[in-house]
């Protein structure tokens, strides 16, 4: 995916091997306005994985509704969720 078709979806989630980010697009075509790492939060104790989740999309879907409850605007605080619920849930 180009930046291009990043900046015009606005928010861009997806998976590595072995972390989740979710880039929030908006301001530039050049690069993401902030860039979310799971794999980051927790480490640094921000995001604490579920340890009775029976399937690690459980994790993926709960960090999206951390992620969102940090944003400031509600549109987009609400479209992290709608992704999370379509895509994680």
């Amino acid at each position: 995916m180009t930046n291009e078709e990043k900046f015009s979806k606005g928010i861009v989630i997806y998976k590595t091997e072995d972390d989740v980010v979710c880039e929030l697009w908006g301001a530039s075509t050049k690069h993401a306005d902030v860039i979310y790492s799971m794999n980051r939060d927790v480490e640094n104790g921000l995001f604490a994985r579920c340890q009775f989740a029976d399937n690690p999309d459980h994790d993926i879907f709960q960090w999206l509704l951390y992620i969102a409850s940090k944003q400031t605007w509600k549109s987009t605080a609400k479209e992290i969720v709608e992704i999370a619920l379509a895509e994680w849930c």
